[in-house]
């Protein structure tokens, strides 16, 4: 079964930044709490936003957001949610905090960095979902939900079958340098236009 249009999306970051990262009585790192400067929206989502508008090929048209500063009672969102419509009608959410413990983020889902430990369990985490017309998909596992052929009406009195993935990790970074090495040898092209 193809993924079908997109009829929307799904979007955690949600992770427990320590005290130390404020370092409140620092100058140089007063940034991370000032308005305009820091907070999640401007450090984390924005990348999570950028991220899905490749995957999908869709522009934002239209945003709600929510924002809270209740944790650390400080000038910037510490905790929110926004709602997006996508240009060809689509809708997704984004829930996001960097004041509540959760391996629901990019940055844990993926494992790609070694400065985060490895998560609890051997269920997959999944911080991205998509939801098409005729399946849905969980990143960064991979997993596909759909009914099967076997269905004779798809619906929600029929079960839902899903594939499974085996998903290869690589360190992004190695691969990006080593993409860099043969960019710059003319071995191959640049896999972005740069623009």
């Amino acid at each position: 079964a193809d993924f079908g249009p997109l009829r929307g999306l799904s979007a955690e970051f949600a992770l427990l930044k320590p005290e130390a990262y404020f370092q409140r009585d620092d100058p140089r790192l007063a940034w991370r709490s000032q308005k305009g400067a820091g907070g999640p929206v401007l450090i984390n989502l924005i990348h999570d936003v950028d991220l899905l508008r490749f995957i999908t090929g869709h522009e934002v048209s239209t945003v709600f957001a929510s924002l809270s500063s209740s944790a650390r009672q400080t000038d910037v969102e510490d905790t929110g949610a926004v709602t997006v419509v996508l240009d060809h009608g689509a809708v997704g959410t984004f829930f996001f905090s960097d004041a509540a413990p959760s391996p629901w983020s990019y940055e844990f889902t993926t494992q790609e960095n070694a400065k985060y430990p490895a998560l609890p369990g051997s269920d997959p985490k999944d911080c991205y979902h998509f939801f098409g017309a005729q399946r849905s998909l969980a990143f960064p596992s991979l997993r596909r939900f759909q009914y099967g052929q076997e269905v004779r009406e798809p619906g929600w009195d029929a079960p839902l079958s899903v594939e499974e993935s085996d998903v290869q990790k690589h360190d992004p970074i190695t691969a990006q340098m080593e993409h860099f090495v043969r960019v710059c040898r003319r071995e191959e092209m640049p896999v972005c236009s740069g623009h």
